[in-house]
């Protein structure tokens, strides 16, 4: 869903928040700059510390994608109680944790709707098509 299975992906352009070596319009895009890297999109913003690694590893992407999925799933999130959200966050939410991922929040409309997304995928196996590749 993030990246087809590509390292170098990039997304979530944005004119801020970019990093080191990487200021708007040098990844090809004038004025802007990419904040996502990597087969799961780690966003630089939220994970500086994960820098350059998220961008240069696949390992160091999922590990860093997969501890705060983890971290989500096990309850460590509170946070995401004191934030705009739907609903009561709370330990054991799969699905919950996925949509977090794409938005940030709690069973919000775009986390929602990431989460459709993905259980289509799923459904579909996409990935087992000859031709797999980004609609």
């Amino acid at each position: 869903m993030e990246s087809w299975w590509r390292q170098t992906t990039m997304g979530d352009w944005e004119t801020s928040g970019c990093p080191p070596g990487h200021p708007p319009g040098h990844d090809g895009k004038p004025g802007l700059c990419p904040q996502s890297w990597g087969v799961l999109q780690n966003r630089y913003p939220y994970e500086q510390t994960s820098w350059p690694g998220i961008a240069n590893s696949t390992a160091m992407n999922a590990d860093t994608a997969y501890a705060i999925w983890r971290s989500c799933y096990d309850g460590y999130e509170t946070w995401l109680n004191t934030v705009p959200h739907v609903g009561t966050y709370h330990a054991g939410d799969e699905w919950g944790c996925v949509g977090r991922w794409f938005a940030g929040r709690w069973h919000t409309g775009p986390a929602q709707q990431y989460i459709r997304f993905v259980k289509k995928y799923l459904r579909e196996r996409i990935w087992t098509k000859p031709d797999f590749q980004q609609p």
